[in-house]
């Protein structure tokens, strides 16, 4: 239904709609099943920040009623610790990780638990980087690796998940695996 002609005029004419029926829909299951994960990947925090904000904007237009009754409760489940967790994973520059950390600093003042930070794709935690000498190592790739020391230095995060020089999915996966059950447990 959300795919009609008249909905798609909807959501145009009224930004937010429908980030927050996606969701109301998405809360929806989890209710319905507890025991179900489900991962949002928002690739820019403007986007994610108007989904949470969305939810705002309409508990102000309507003040009272089942839309508002509603969106109270989506704010009671997002801001229980033991219902959602929001991680926000940057790669290893100064500009990604501040927007990051701003971004952290947005969702909660909207109520939301503070996030965890990621660091991802770092060579300074890459093991055959840091195992080869630096002779080895081609300048770029020295002033990189410490640039990304300064910043782990300068900023904390919840973990670390080096760069894998590998077009191989599940090569992948099992590299970075102890460190996300890690991170889980």
């Amino acid at each position: 239904i959300m795919k009609t002609p008249f909905f798609n005029a909807l959501f145009a004419m009224i930004p937010g709609l429908g980030q927050m029926i996606l969701l109301g829909h998405v809360l929806d299951r989890l209710e319905k099943d507890p025991e179900l994960h489900i991962v949002l990947d928002s690739p820019a925090s403007g986007h994610t920040l108007s989904m949470f904000e969305s939810t705002h904007n309409f508990h102000e237009m309507f003040k009272t009623g089942i839309l508002a009754d509603d969106i109270k409760r989506m704010h009671a489940w997002l801001s229980d610790a033991g219902f959602m967790k929001v991680h926000v994973v940057s790669l290893p520059t100064k500009m990604a990780v501040q927007e990051g950390k701003e971004l952290g600093r947005q969702l909660s003042e909207l109520g939301l638990n503070p996030p965890l930070h990621w660091l991802n794709c770092s060579m300074a935690t890459n093991q055959e980087i840091t195992d080869s000498p630096d002779a080895v190592l081609p300048e770029f790739l020295q002033k990189k690796i410490k640039l990304e020391e300064i910043l782990t230095d300068e900023e904390s995060f919840q973990t670390i998940l080096p760069y894998i020089a590998s077009a191989d999915f599940a090569q992948i996966v099992q590299a970075i695996e102890p460190k996300l059950v890690e991170v889980i447990e």
